[in-house]
C-alpha cells in the first residue's frame, strides 16, 4: 500500500547565477511513502491476548470523534477487554483504535489517514530546530542554483518511521513490546491510594525492573503485589488483586 504524503524539506539555493549569498527555504512536495501490507494470516500469526480493564466505546462513525462521545459520557462502557497482539517478523503488534485517553472504540481509524497523522507528527517533530524565516528571494525552480537540498535523506527518515507499521485486514498495526505483568503503589500506604495489579507493555524507565512478570508468570506476580499491599497497609486491595481479571495469554 502507498500513500501520498506532503513531505518538508530544507533547500539551499542562489537566487541566480548573479547571486553570490546563500538562501534557505522549507518547501512541501508529495511523495509516495509505502507500507507493508500482510495478506496471509500465517505469516502475523497470535502472540497474545491481553484482557485488561479499560474505557470502552462500541464504535466510532464516519467523521465522529472519540473525545466527542467521552465528553458527552455517551455509550462509555468500563469492561475488561481483551485485545489480540500479533507478530511479524519477531515484532510484536497490536491494532490502532481509536482513543482518547485511556479510552477506546472498538473501531479503527483508516490506515492512510492515520499513518500520514502519524507521519506528520513525526515530521514536525524531527524539524522543530530547522524552521527557517522566509528568504528575501523566494526560490524559483527556473532560475534559483540549487546547492544544496536533503529531500532524499527527509525521504529516507519518513519512510523508515513508516516502516514501523503494518497493514492487515485494512487495519493499520503498530509496534508495541511485550505484555508484563506488574503493580503500583498509590500514595502513602495504609489504603491512602492503594495497590493496584496492572498489565502494562514492556518495562516503564522509572520502576524497578524487578517487579516485572512474564505471561506464565501470573501467579508470581499476584503474590508479589499481595505482598506488597500487605506491607504498605493497603488491606482493602489485597482482595482485589487476589481476584484480579488481569490475563495475558501467550499463543
Amino acid at each position: 500500500m502507498k500513500i501520498n504524503f506532503p513531505l518538508t524539506y530544507t533547500v539551499e539555493y542562489l537566487p541566480s547565477e548573479r547571486h553570490t549569498k546563500t538562501r534557505r527555504q522549507l518547501k512541501t512536495e508529495n511523495t509516495k511513502i509505502n507500507i507493508a501490507t500482510i495478506t496471509q494470516e500465517s505469516f502475523f500469526p497470535i502472540a497474545y491476548k491481553v484482557k485488561r480493564y479499560t474505557t470502552v466505546y462500541p464504535k466510532v462513525r464516519d467523521g465522529e470523534q472519540l473525545w466527542e462521545l467521552v465528553h458527552h459520557g455517551d455509550q462509555v462502557n468500563g469492561i475488561y477487554f481483551t485485545e489480540t497482539i500479533r507478530r511479524y517478523k519477531k515484532t510484536l503488534y497490536r491494532p490502532i483504535r481509536h482513543t482518547y485517553g485511556s479510552a477506546i472504540a472498538r473501531s479503527f481509524p483508516k490506515p492512510k489517514e492515520e499513518l500520514a497523522k502519524r507521519l506528520e507528527q513525526y515530521q514536525n517533530f524531527c524539524r522543530r530546530f530547522s524552521d527557517w524565516n522566509e528568504p528575501d528571494i523566494p526560490f524559483d525552480p527556473e532560475k534559483s542554483v540549487v546547492l544544496a537540498w536533503n529531500r532524499p535523506s527527509n525521504t529516507a527518515d519518513v519512510q523508515k518511521e513508516a516502516n514501523k507499521y503494518v497493514v492487515f485486514k485494512g487495519v493499520l498495526w503498530e509496534p508495541v513490546e511485550e505484555p508484563l505483568y506488574t503493580y503500583t503503589t498509590f500514595g502513602c500506604g495504609n489504603n491512602h491510594g492503594g495497590t493496584g495489579f496492572f498489565i502494562e507493555y514492556g518495562k516503564r524507565c522509572n520502576a524497578d525492573r524487578k517487579i516485572y512478570w512474564k505471561a506464565n508468570e501470573r501467579e508470581a506476580a499476584i503474590k508479589a503485589a499481595i505482598k506488597a499491599a500487605r506491607e504498605r497497609g493497603d488491606t482493602q486491595y489485597i482482595q482485589e488483586i487476589a481476584h484480579a481479571k488481569e490475563m495475558i495469554t501467550k499463543f
